[in-house]
């Protein structure tokens, strides 16, 4: 496959022990069209922006749609996240019987800017149409779109086939109290899908099964399990 290619994954983890994290994967150009285009949203300051799954499109099939959503409306957003985060969350619990959860979900009244009053959150919508929602305002989508570009940015070295890892990626929260991500929605992961040397994405995207299907199937399983 091409690597120059803009190819983008994006997905919210539906297995038994996924739930706490979205994630972004891409080529090095994939990143660098989805960051643009964050950017670009702010600039004309789209109050919501479209990046939708195609076959020859920049997010591939078997992730979710983006919906970029730009707002200086943090309570809005923050009730918006917390809501959606804890039902995907509470779904995933019924449909594994999970006894415990490593995680947790910080009511949308406790959630606060950073100290420049940068925020963003990110979660996961359910039916009819699944997507990712990314919200925040336009220094909180600024930061997103730094950290996509500076995962886009990553050289990587020679390539060891005895040694392929399954993913270059880093977390949200690597920015500490710096980071804009509040905790009433889902962490973001920023990953690379191309950092195999022999040209190969193949490792993340062949028998993927579709993300939609796999939330599809937690909705469905807890309406199942209430008849």
């Amino acid at each position: 496959m091409d690597l120059c290619r803009g190819l983008v994954l994006a997905f919210v983890d539906a297995t038994c022990f996924g739930g706490k994290e979205a994630s972004i994967y891409g080529t090095a150009t994939g990143l660098r069209l989805l960051a643009a285009g964050f950017r670009n949203s702010v600039a004309n300051r789209s109050e919501s922006t479209l990046f939708d799954t195609a076959p020859n499109g920049l997010l591939v099939e078997t992730g979710v749609q983006i919906i970029l959503h730009w707002t200086d409306d943090l309570v809005r957003v923050a009730s918006d996240s917390f809501s959606n985060t804890l039902r995907f969350r509470r779904l995933k619990r019924r449909y594994f019987r999970e006894d415990t959860l490593e995680y947790s979900t910080r009511r949308a009244s406790k959630c606060k800017p950073r100290e420049d009053g940068g925020f963003a959150v990110a979660y996961p919508v359910l039916a009819p149409v699944y997507s990712l929602v990314i919200a925040g305002n336009s220094t909180g989508i600024l930061h997103i779109a730094d950290h996509i570009d500076g995962m886009a940015g990553i050289e990587f070295g020679t390539y060891n086939p005895n040694w392929p890892e399954p993913s270059e990626h880093y977390h949200s929260w690597i920015d500490g109290e710096d980071d804009v991500m509040l905790d009433c929605g889902l962490g973001l992961q920023y990953g690379r899908l191309d950092h195999r040397k022999d040209g190969s994405v193949g490792w993340m995207l062949e028998n993927r099964v579709s993300n939609r299907d796999q939330l599809e199937m937690l909705v469905k399983g807890d309406a199942e399990n209430r008849v």
